[in-house]
């Protein structure tokens, strides 16, 4: 029950002064994000790219999703379905409607929908979080939606982007459920976890 309690905590402590950056410099930070995550090779290089939404206080996704679908990759974005997050692909911007908690969605489309089939080398997916440590430990917030998706989709890539304050400087703590990320890119740094 502690480690529960401890990880409560931690993210909320985070979230609150994530929650307190100004517009303005969310906007900025992500746009350096961005820049850096660009002189990646697994992004750079990725034909298809599973893209979280922005919502709230998060990286601002969004002007790079469509920056991507107008370079001609393939996108396929989340969709809340139960208790488990399901991808489908996009054509713009304006296939996302509000959905889960308001967050924008793609529409259920079987013909859309990302398979395992479709796991390869070339994949990247950008996931969200609350809090992250230096060994790739994410701590996302609470429902383990994007840990149920990784568990089953193993072989993709896992890049985090999130703002520099999000990155603790101790050992989150985890469960044997948490899925390590391969990569974390804040306005300040890029960590490339190794095995």
């Amino acid at each position: 029950m502690k480690e529960i309690s401890e990880k409560t905590i931690l993210r909320q402590k985070i979230l609150d002064k994530r929650e307190r950056i100004p517009v303005k410099d969310r906007s900025e930070m992500s746009d350096i994000i961005f820049e850096k995550l660009s002189g990646v090779p697994e992004y750079k290089n990725a034909s298809t790219i599973l893209f979280f939404v922005n919502y709230r206080s998060e990286v601002i996704t969004s002007p790079y999703i469509k920056k991507l679908l107008e370079e001609g990759k393939k996108i396929y974005c989340p969709r809340v379905e139960g208790m488990d997050i399901t991808f489908f692909g996009i054509g713009s911007m304006d296939d996302l409607k509000p959905g889960y908690q308001g967050i924008p969605e793609p529409a259920e489309n079987e013909l859309k929908r990302y398979t395992k089939s479709m796991q390869n080398n070339d994949t990247v997916i950008i996931v969200p979080g609350s809090v992250f440590d230096r060994n790739g430990n994410r701590m996302g917030y609470g429902k383990g939606f994007y840990d149920r998706f990784l568990k089953r989709y193993d072989k993709l890539f896992k890049i985090a982007p999130c703002y520099d304050m999000q990155i603790y400087d101790g050992e989150i703590p985890i469960d044997e459920n948490d899925i390590r990320m391969d990569m974390i890119v804040s306005e300040r740094q890029v960590i490339r976890i190794h095995e």
